[in-house]
């Protein structure tokens, strides 16, 4: 009770200061409006228009309107705004970009003005220049205060294709670390490193520069980052942390920068000998998530020194099966994706909902309560996963979030510190057998084995993390950071930018080392474009939101004439005997699993929930909820938010669930009449001359016109039907998508 009012003074809090930011918005927009009135600027159309739309929107119709009333277009230089919606459209689609140019009656730039724009920047590869200088002017114009950002580099590929530029200055193509002079190698490049740079207490990215490569040695790749630390520390910015991933030529690197990757004396904090700052070294926690994932599924068994630990893939693998033969998923995400995940191995959303506390949940629930045979002894597993998935939620934190999920702060670092080292004690002492090349096999440690790099880079997670919390956070004098955000530590920003540049391309999303070039040039002029979830390893998270209306509903709340107490003298009577007499008439039909039936009751939970917030009518309500059952699914998951259903709204799922299956292909997929409709009408016919509600009877009674039992039940079999042929609509077998493999070997063949 007291964590649910915790989190509603928390949520009311954050809505008054969102309230807040939103008066001051509009105060301020009236101020300009008002003024702007006052001194007969603008005729009152044009202000009630004004006051409905952006600023984007409010520059592009002034042009119209100067345009409109002189018959040519003003010389006045175009805002930022609007600067940065043409180039923004023009990025996405030049063609659109013409479209509405000339429909909004070419009040927007000239394409040509914008490749003077975009002339303006040297975006060949090697460090840019203008980037830099941006960066300078942003530290010039706050100098009372340090900047602290993230350096991240990766490589994208591209494809291979060479030519020399008809005026004979430049080579397209081939190996550039940024020299200007034409050389005679004639090695083509295959990749692109970019360096990128995320700020920690101030929320901006911007690329650094690019390099065409064709693989990079350990050795190239620190000095670059050694130039880049030195070039970043002329305009100001202080570089904290440096990101990678877990490829060999990165560990070895990190060594040559004077780290030490030995997991029993680890040391991650690079000193910069041309600047003397401290610099801490991460590997993306997503890439290390994915590499214990594919780690755990290769080697199927982990175990401690006294074999008495035991972690096993065949319990996820079990918890799968039973969830495809039951028609369920037991409040987890775990899907045949998730097993079968080579076909989509780049996917970290794959590879975070495996390692989920719902999964960890689900595999106790079903050896506690379930008392199921295949999953005995799955409790190590069970809290294997669960840590991994804690120590992620801390590597990956953000601010505006609960749990260990929220940016380690002085209030939620000791807790955090305590479960990462329960973590790295945990993967220093997990061991595993391994194959030889004679088929014998051997006990190693995790660590020693050929797939350590996600264990390793997992604790060098937790390593740098502590230590960079005492730098910028503990131990800073001028206590300008209070908090400390992971996530701006991670390579999603990277990943999320290389996303940009594929979806410039169209269905093409490998360009060639002159396309990219071009497209980095625009990136870096354009400060507006949204990140897209397409050809990228990580999406932004959207917001779904799904309208439903219902002529039951409307029936209910249409004739809600009166409220009842809790003390009213219906609730006296005991309808337990009634309630278990229909249940067990009703049985007979279809059976149900014990897992189908905990599952029932969870779907029910959230039945009641959606129904509950839409209801007027109090004793519908009182209808709806039940108590509490500690032995149930909802217990199990429930932090003091999720509702318990009465037993009449099981019993009505139930039922509606059993007609669903009645109706089901050999495939396990709906027939052609297995709709909402028919399964609510089949449904409730098994209820005629019985009470549907008797805790709540009289209240059938209580309108001229409208049954309220019934709408209520028709409301809940709509939900839960809805709900139930919706999932297994969506079901596909992850097995045939094969679009994918054939993606990664057209672009990286031959390697």
């Amino acid at each position: 009770m007291q964590q649910q009012l915790d989190y509603q003074k928390k949520k009311i809090k954050r809505l008054q200061a969102k309230n807040l930011f939103l008066k001051k918005k509009v105060a301020g927009l009236q101020e300009i409006l008002e003024s702007l009135d006052e001194k007969a600027l603008i005729d009152k159309e044009e202000k009630m228009v004004l006051e409905k739309i952006g600023v984007e929107e409010a520059e592009l119709i002034k042009r119209q309107l100067k345009k409109c009333k002189s018959g040519k277009l003003s010389r006045a230089k175009y805002s930022p705004e609007l600067r940065c919606f043409a180039l923004t459209l023009n990025f996405y689609s030049p063609k659109a970009y013409k479209y509405v140019r000339k429909t909004f009656g070419t009040c927007l730039p000239a394409p040509r003005t914008l490749t003077k724009w975009y002339s303006n920047i040297d975006g060949r590869p090697g460090f840019t220049k203008e980037a830099l200088a941006a960066l300078k002017y942003k530290a010039d114009a706050n100098p009372h205060s340090k900047i602290y950002c993230t350096l991240v580099f990766d490589e994208m590929k591209i494809k291979t294709q060479s030519h020399d530029n008809p005026s004979g200055d430049r080579r397209f193509g081939y190996i550039d670390y940024g020299f200007d002079l034409i050389t005679d190698n004639t090695d083509e490049a295959t990749d692109v490193l970019v360096f990128l740079l995320v700020g920690i207490n101030t929320p901006w990215k911007v690329p650094i520069g690019y390099f065409l490569v064709k693989g990079t040695s350990a050795k190239l790749k620190a000095q670059l980052v050694t130039k880049a630390f030195e070039l970043v520390h002329e305009t100001g910015i202080e570089i904290k942390a440096l990101t990678c991933d877990g490829a060999k030529a990165n560990l070895a690197m990190a060594t040559e920068l004077g780290c030490c990757l030995d997991a029993n004396k680890l040391q991650t904090t690079i000193v910069d000998p041309t600047t003397g700052q401290r610099v801490h070294f991460f590997l993306d926690p997503s890439h290390m998530l994915k590499l214990i994932r594919n780690t755990f599924c290769d080697y199927k068994c982990f175990f401690d020194e006294n074999n008495e630990y035991k972690i096993q893939w065949s319990f996820v693998e079990a918890l799968h099966k039973i969830q495809e033969d039951e028609l369920f998923y037991m409040a987890n995400k775990l899907k045949a994706n998730h097993i079968y995940y080579k076909t989509k191995i780049m996917n970290v959303r794959l590879a975070a909902q495996l390692f989920s506390a719902s999964v960890a949940d689900a595999l106790l629930f079903c050896e506690k309560e379930l008392d199921l045979p295949e999953f005995n002894g799955s409790t190590a597993t069970s809290k294997f996963i669960s840590l991994i998935n804690d120590v992620f939620d801390i590597l990956d934190s953000r601010s505006r979030q609960n749990g260990y999920k929220k940016a380690l702060n002085c209030e939620n670092f000791e807790k955090a510190f305590r479960k990462m080292d329960e973590v790295q004690k945990l993967l220093l002492s997990l061991s595993t057998n391994v194959k030889k090349r004679n088929g014998e096999s051997r006990k190693i440690k995790l660590l020693d084995s050929p797939r350590y790099t996600g264990f390793l880079g997992i604790l060098i997670g937790i390593e740098s993390t502590k230590s960079i919390f005492q730098d910028l956070v503990v131990q800073n004098k001028q206590n300008d950071l209070k908090y400390m955000p992971l996530h701006r530590i991670s390579q999603d920003h990277i990943e999320l930018f290389f996303s940009v540049v594929r979806s410039h391309g169209g269905y093409s999303d490998n360009p060639t080392s002159s396309q990219f070039e071009a497209i980095y040039k625009k990136i870096l002029v354009n400060t507006e474009l949204t990140q897209t979830g397409k050809g990228t390893n990580c999406i932004p998270l959207e917001k779904i939101t799904i309208l439903n209306c219902s002529s039951a509903l409307e029936k209910i709340n249409a004739s809600t004439v009166r409220q009842y107490n809790s003390n009213d003298a219906t609730d006296e009577v005991d309808f337990t005997n009634f309630t278990d007499d229909l249940i067990d008439e009703i049985e007979a039909l279809t059976f149900l699993s014990p897992f189908a039936e905990k599952v029932v009751e969870y779907i029910a939970g959230f039945v009641i929930f959606s129904t509950k917030k839409k209801i007027k009518c109090n004793t519908c309500i009182k209808g709806l909820l039940g108590p509490i059952d500690e032995k149930s699914l909802v217990h199990q998951k429930s932090k003091g938010k999720l509702l318990y259903a009465s037993k009449e709204v099981i019993l009505l799922c139930r039922i509606c669930e059993k007609e669903i299956r009645r109706h089901l292909s050999d495939d396990n997929k709906p027939t052609r009449s297995c709709t909402t409709h028919e399964v609510v009408t089949r449904s409730l016919k098994k209820f005629i001359g019985k009470d549907l509600f008797p805790s709540i009877s009289y209240h059938s009674h209580e309108n001229d016109f409208t049954n309220h039992n019934l709408e209520l039940a028709r409301l809940i079999m709509q939900k839960y039907a809805d709900t139930r042929i919706s999932f297994l609509m969506k079901k596909a077998d992850p097995q045939k998508c094969i679009r994918q493999i054939y993606r990664k070997l057209i672009h990286f063949k031959n390697q």
